[in-house]
């Protein structure tokens, strides 16, 4: 997110819209700092607050907050305020502005920040400086009914009491005055015409850990050798410019005010100045810039479009992203408002869009999710993915609204497509298979026919014999084809589970492969309970897939083992052939479609479509079992399929697939 940042004319708009409760907010603070009510004097916090506001729209109107803050130091130090008490009052009405920011959730400008801090660091400076100059007050009046010469002489020990009260009271000031600046972060220093130093005080300069005295006499020139940014500044403060910088000096960032002081005919005699101490502040910018950097990095670096919402105000902001998404050139002209967002969704989504938005804020919750089609800039429609969050205050108040979203129209447009493909290649196949099927059929049926005539020679009954193998391969692989089209497209393969004895049809299934592979050897071994409640049919097509499987891909002289074990909860079934290895990269990819379980030497490479093995993990998964797969050079390749003995027998889950492969 990029918020619009609030800028120095801005921030001077939010303080001045928020001007009674700030005012209301520190008159209330100050109340608990004198411990009673404000005095009188306090009439004037409004005008400061005004002067404020007008040196945050305009710098040059800071002159008129100096003389503003000088009189109003004076007024306050006559009516008993000490500087200490100044500089908390001041301390105070930063604490007020910002708390105020922070309720709004304003991001304020660095700019702005600075020009904050410099009107309220000056007038805190200037009204206390006022105190060291503070006019005595007025002597009191002549006793009336005094012979003259007595009322003289009475008038002239009044005069002279008020002078030494008065002298007394300005040696207090500067003695309190001298404490606060001990206390705070700043540098009251002069120098003479030459650039030497002939004032050098504040705590500012024990911050340096420097002795305060160690620069007196000293030139400036010397001292910041090197620094042309120095010399420049002293060079116009010399030339008579009052102005005020920000300095890096001995490793800590001052904001020096430069001040000269003229003489009798307007020719400089001297510079003095204030230097406060802002390293914190500086480094408090540094890092909201990082901290801006790192979160346009972060928006940048994804397809997202986040946006960020004030309920209290309306505004809502969006990310740079935006203006790419919506495809909206003249971004700036678009309204920072939620009415412009709802506005452009579309006329048949807006109400549900806008009443699931309204039930989080209302009904407490947090979270918001929703899909709708947006008009872009061009004209166009786009499918918008949208999400956001919502953040409430301690009273569950919405106060701010965190989303992003994401232009998802050509993956919606992709996914339609992929559907239309698949009921396409759906119907594609439900034709083709039933026009093979009666072909097929009518292939096996005349083969049978022609066996059964006695005027076959012997070569006859094999060429017959290889039809009728042929059409049954044929049936299979058509067969195949369908159930994969099933599962794929169809949301998985129909089961019709009834009561099952494994160990029987385990062996009428071998005795059917016997018959197609008479040459080969076949040995069948079970053990246990084979009974349970499975899809008779797709259990033995299960079962004729990995014999098939062992017998393409295993070593001719060797056997086909076929084993049944009856457990607890569960019928196991294992076919074992020996033969060469799976190659350890197909393992992962071994019940997937059109992929063969054989090596690159595999005996029989090339037989079926590649569909055996995806069959009959996915009548495996339909009866809740699981397959598993082992295959070494020595001891062959093994699959073992566990059953549960009922669908909803709840067996512990475990992986479908063991990769446990040697090189051979």
């Amino acid at each position: 997110m990029n918020p619009r940042a609030v800028t120095s004319d801005g921030l001077a708009d939010r303080v001045e819209a928020r001007r009674a409760d700030i005012l209301r907010r520190w008159e209330a603070r100050v109340r608990v700092l004198l411990g009673a009510s404000p005095p009188p004097q306090h009439v004037g916090l409004p005008r400061l607050m005004d002067a404020l506001l007008a040196a945050l729209r305009d710098p040059d109107a800071f002159e008129a907050v100096e003389a503003f803050t000088r009189e109003q130091g004076r007024v306050r130090s006559r009516a008993g305020a000490d500087a200490a008490v100044l500089v908390r009052e001041y301390g105070l009405l930063r604490d007020v502005v910002l708390d105020v920011l922070e309720e709004e959730h304003q991001v304020v400008d660095v700019a702005a920040f600075r020009a904050l801090s410099r009107a309220i660091d000056t007038s805190l400076a200037h009204a206390v400086a006022r105190t060291l100059d503070n006019e005595p007050p007025e002597p009191g009046l002549a006793r009336g009914g005094l012979p003259r010469r007595l009322e003289e002489a009475q008038v002239a020990a009044d005069e002279l009491l008020e002078t030494r009260r008065a002298q007394r009271e300005r040696d207090e000031v500067r003695e309190q005055l001298t404490r606060v600046l001990t206390h705070l972060p700043i540098v009251l220093w002069a120098m003479d015409t030459r650039g030497v130093m002939t004032l050098f005080e504040g705590e500012g300069v024990r911050s340096v850990g420097m002795d305060p005295h160690s620069l007196l006499g000293c030139s400036i020139f010397d001292i910041f050798q090197g620094r042309e940014d120095v010399r420049e500044a002293s060079l116009r403060a010399l030339a008579g410019e009052s102005f005020t910088a920000e300095l890096k000096l001995f490793d800590v960032w001052f904001e020096v005010r430069f001040s000269p002081v003229r003489g009798l005919h307007g020719q400089v005699t001297s510079v003095s100045g204030l230097s406060v101490d802002i390293t914190d502040r500086r480094r408090a910018e540094e890092e909201l810039r990082a901290s801006e950097t790192r979160y346009r990095l972060a928006t940048q670096a994804t397809r997202d479009v986040i946006w960020d919402w004030d309920p209290m105000s309306g505004i809502m902001r969006w990310s740079e992203l935006a203006p790419r998404v919506f495809r909206i050139v003249d971004w700036g002209s678009v309204p920072a408002s939620l009415e412009w967002w709802t506005g452009r969704i579309h006329p048949d989504e807006r109400e549900r869009i806008i009443q699931g938005f309204r039930a989080v804020l209302d009904g407490g919750g947090e979270d918001w999710n929703a899909e709708y089609r947006f008009l872009r800039g061009d004209g166009t429609w786009a499918v918008i993915e949208d999400r956001g969050r919502l953040v409430r205050d301690a009273l569950a108040r919405p106060v701010r609204m965190v989303g992003a979203l994401q232009d998802i129209t050509e993956r919606r447009a992709a996914e339609e497509e992929a559907k239309r493909r698949a009921g396409f290649e759906q119907l594609l196949i439900g034709i083709v298979g039933h026009d093979l099927r009666n072909p097929i059929s009518a292939i096996t049926m005349a083969a049978g026919t022609l066996e059964r005539q006695d005027t076959l020679d012997e070569r006859g009954r094999k060429a017959v014999a290889r039809i009728r193998s042929s059409a049954a391969r044929a049936a299979r692989m058509l067969r195949d084809v369908l159930d994969f089209t099933q599962a794929r497209l169809g949301g998985g393969i129909r089961m019709e589970p009834r009561p099952v004895d494994l160990h029987d049809l385990v062996r009428q299934v071998m005795e059917e492969v016997q018959l197609a592979h008479p040459t080969r050897r076949l040995h069948v071994e079970c053990l246990g309970d084979g009974h349970g409640v499975w899809d008779a049919d797709r259990l033995a097509q299960v079962i004729t897939n990995l014999v098939n499987n062992a017998l393409s891909y295993g070593y001719p002289q060797c056997p086909v083992f076929v084993r049944t074990r009856g457990e607890a909860q569960s019928v196991v079934l294992s076919v074992h052939n020996q033969g060469p290895s799976i190659p350890p990269e197909l393992m992962p990819h071994l019940f997937e479609p059109l992929k063969r379980a054989g090596g690159a030497q595999g005996p029989s490479q090339g037989h079926g479509l590649g569909l055996g093995l995806f069959i009959v993990k996915h009548v495996v998964d339909a009866h809740g079992g699981s397959v598993r797969v082992r295959s070494t050079e020595r001891e062959g390749t093994s699959f073992r399929v566990a059953l549960p003995r009922r669908l909803d027998s709840g067996l512990p889950a475990g992986p479908w697939l063991a990769l446990d492969s040697e090189p051979g």
